[in-house]
């Protein structure tokens, strides 16, 4: 932003030079440079990344890089949240970056399974551990009325409008359907905003699909939604799936990685990963009555997680 760039210009100077650092050499010498004098952390029996590497050109996400360079533990641990093999940072760089953690925690079985064949590490050194229920979720919800037409069906998406997540291809599998009870609730704003708006009008949906932006509180649309329709290219264990089955809202979503393992026929409809898939999906609904599922207590989890600190 400009009013940064005044405020702070030898930072934007130095981002600058380590940006065509990390481009001519890497990421990981990058990221080394950078914290050239932060002091190595040490005294802590287990030290946890949150967040995976990303692609070793491009300069950000150092937290896993920090795990790394900066701390000395016997039990680093490196938590994976994509589908390896499709997100755009399976490379041999990162596979020996991540044969330096002792452990790699995965978001679900069905991400332990890409993310070892993508990584080709041993399968004792990869664990699962799902991720943690909000179990406090519903305290987010409004009792606002009014948001929807009741008369028609609701169907809501919570995402970033970017590419991976295949919405242009579900505003046309919409028009496909020739649903007129159906609308289509967005919820989020992104780089294809724009692509969407122009899909919107001209398949002339305008009252069949609402772009309602980013929102503090995305909750109170989902918990008055028929479904949560997800019509991504790929994911890999989207934290929205839980959210929504923990309402008690019906999913549905394309065939990604985590899909069957997370909804299959019990908490929604798994469809092909293609616009027809979707538009059969979209054909075969009707209004959904919720239904609380009452086996969210996270402790799956917490013995997911003891064992990944245990061993």
């Amino acid at each position: 932003e400009r009013n940064a760039l005044k405020k702070y210009p030898l930072l934007f100077v130095l981002k600058a030079f380590l940006l065509i650092y990390a481009k001519k050499f890497s990421r990981r010498s990058a990221m080394k440079l950078m914290g050239l004098f932060q002091k190595r952390i040490c005294g802590y029996d287990t030290v946890i990344s949150y967040s995976h590497l990303p692609h070793p050109d491009y300069f950000g996400n150092g937290c896993a890089d920090f795990v790394l360079d900066k701390t000395v533990c016997e039990n680093k641990v490196c938590f994976v949240h994509c589908d390896y093999l499709n997100f755009g940072g399976q490379t041999e760089a990162n596979n020996r970056a991540y044969m330096e953690f002792d452990k790699i925690a995965c978001c679900s079985d069905s991400v332990r399974e890409r993310f070892l064949l993508g990584s080709k590490l041993p399968d004792s050194k990869v664990y699962t551990v799902r991720n943690f229920y909000d179990l406090q979720l519903t305290s987010y919800q409004s009792e606002d009325t009014g948001l929807f037409d009741e008369s028609v069906i609701n169907v809501v998406l919570i995402a970033r409008l970017s590419g991976e997540k295949g919405i242009p291809r579900a505003i046309e599998a919409l028009a496909q359907s020739k649903r007129s009870d159906i609308h289509y609730h967005i919820i989020g704003d992104g780089p294809q905003k724009e692509e969407i708006e122009r899909l919107i009008c001209k398949y002339q949906l305008d009252s069949h699909v609402t772009l309602h932006g980013e929102q503090s509180n995305p909750y109170r649309y989902l918990n008055q939604a028929d479904w949560l329709l997800v019509p991504s290219f790929h994911e890999a264990a989207p934290m929205v799936f839980d959210e929504a089955t923990l309402m008690g809202i019906k999913v549905i979503t394309t065939n990604t990685t985590s899909a069957e393992e997370m909804i299959g026929c019990e908490h929604g409809i798994v469809c092909e990963n293609s616009t027809d898939g979707i538009v059969r999906a979209l054909t075969n609904i009707g209004k959904s009555a919720k239904s609380i599922a009452d086996e969210f207590d996270n402790g799956k989890q917490r013995t997911q997680f003891d064992e990944l600190l245990s061993k």
